[in-house]
């Protein structure tokens, strides 16, 4: 904003409301209404009958003394901008004005025009700014519960293509030609393949939600659990799993669950042409002692700098891969964004013909390896 229209000064002291007025007045000429109020009950008269593009308040009234004029303020026109401007020189009084919500704290003997107009000029322009904020969380929650409310419809339709393909193929397997079944296969499996996609992108919709509750979390425990689930879903596979105990974290409960699951569900999809494969957690410190976490395997490896490398943690892409090729993205994708809402840090370690290493840290307050 480049002018203000209308300023509304809250100030009993006659000549400090002049003052500010000349201010305003130099600097905007005439096309500056200022209205002084000399007592918060006036000024908030005002504010009730039209609108104003900021207020600069005094905290010392005859009506009122402190913040408890700005809260009455705010709660009369929530949307304006309020710099205080005040003779209290006081900084914890300025620390508890900025927190309950004044865009700026100036003393008045420390003010002249120039601190006065950028104080004002910067107070609407983050008033500007928070009210897109708003807007834009606002969209962006509709926009969440509509790509839900498509993607469920749609999960729906998928259920009801399988249901009625499972019966077509039973009914007609005796009937029509090998060719023509095996069509009817492919339709299933597709509509499957699409329908556990959709299940997934919900899961990590849920997953990557701001509001964590953190608790204290045993990862080899989760680490062992996981690699047994896995064991038990291929029997066959000879995979050495090395979990190194008494590694716990503090973290979100499910996201952290689902974080070690994709690790390791990728590292066991590295290794599955791995001769002697092996699989390793551990937990290990870093430079400035914060635990750093890792899934380590001895699969093919990548060279991290390709175009490889790169699909690997891209969520979507314009092409149709392999339906391993998508679990391993989406695995690696949602690890990655897990870990950022943890505040954390997420990087990749791989060799050709050696093998590649998942690290991550999760933030403040983990612990990595409990001694024993």
């Amino acid at each position: 904003m480049n002018a203000f229209h209308k300023v509304l000064v809250i100030e009993d002291n006659p000549g400090d409301a002049h003052l500010v007025s000349g201010y305003l007045h130099d600097q905007f000429g005439k096309s500056c209404a200022v209205q002084q109020a000399s007592t918060l009950a006036d000024g908030l008269d005002v504010l009730s009958k039209a609108a104003t593009d900021l207020v600069l308040l005094d905290l010392g009234l005859p009506d009122s003394e402190g913040l408890a004029g700005y809260v009455a303020v705010q709660s009369a026109a929530p949307l304006t901008p309020v710099v205080i401007l005040t003779g209290q020189d006081d900084s914890d009084l300025a620390l508890q004005a900025l927190g309950t919500g004044a865009e700026d704290f100036l003393s008045k003997q420390s003010t002249n025009s120039e601190t006065l107009l950028r104080a004002m000029r910067h107070a609407v322009l983050r008033r500007q700014l928070s009210k897109r904020n708003a807007l834009l969380e606002s969209s962006n929650a509709q926009l969440r519960s509509l790509s839900r409310t498509a993607a469920l419809d749609l999960r729906s339709t998928l259920t009801g293509i399988i249901g009625m393909t499972r019966l077509v193929s039973r009914d007609a397997k005796q009937t029509v030609s090998t060719t023509a079944w095996r069509r009817l296969q492919l339709v299933e499996q597709s509509a499957l393949q699409m329908n556990d996609l959709i299940s997934r992108l919900l899961s990590l919709e849920m997953q990557l939600r701001p509001d964590l509750e953190r608790d204290d979390l045993d990862l080899s425990a989760m680490a062992q659990s996981i690699a047994d689930r896995l064991s038990v879903s291929e029997p066959w596979r000879q995979v050495r799993w090395r979990i190194k105990k008494g590694v716990v974290a503090r973290g979100n409960p499910p996201l952290v669950l689902s974080l070690m699951h994709n690790l390791l569900d990728t590292a066991w999809r590295f290794v599955q042409t791995t001769a002697k494969a092996e699989i390793e957690f551990g937990c290990e410190r870093g430079s400035n002692a914060e635990p750093i976490y890792f899934v380590r395997d001895n699969g093919p490896g990548f060279d991290i700098d390709t175009a490889q490398a790169v699909r690997l943690f891209a969520a979507f892409e314009h092409r149709s891969p392999s339906a391993a090729d998508e679990d391993i993205r989406l695995g690696l994708f949602g690890a990655e964004r897990i870990v950022e809402c943890h505040g954390g840090n997420f990087w990749v370690k791989s060799t050709p013909g050696v093998g590649s290493q998942f690290r991550f840290t999760l933030g403040h307050g983990s612990f990595g390896e409990v001694k024993s």
